[in-house]
């Protein structure tokens, strides 16, 4: 099924305005103007909240990505 005129004229908008690089069409890249704007809206409990769970994801995938030493005997 082929895009519609609407998907296609903002991507190609999109790609005159602010350049290749701005495009990700397979969405890859963090679009941190969109995050800041999301975050301003936030009133200061929700913002403790989301910084809660973020560090708690954090800490979770630190913990899953950290290698295991192994303690080497004296000898």
């Amino acid at each position: 099924m082929g895009s519609t005129n609407e998907v296609l004229r903002q991507f190609f908008g999109k790609l005159a305005l602010l350049g290749i690089d701005s495009l990700d069409y397979w969405n890859q890249h963090v679009n941190e103007r969109v995050i800041h704007n999301e975050i301003n809206k936030l009133n200061l409990e929700d913002k403790k909240e989301l910084a809660a769970t973020l560090l708690a994801q954090v800490a979770d995938e630190e913990a899953k990505n950290t290698p295991k030493v192994l303690q080497e005997t004296p000898g």
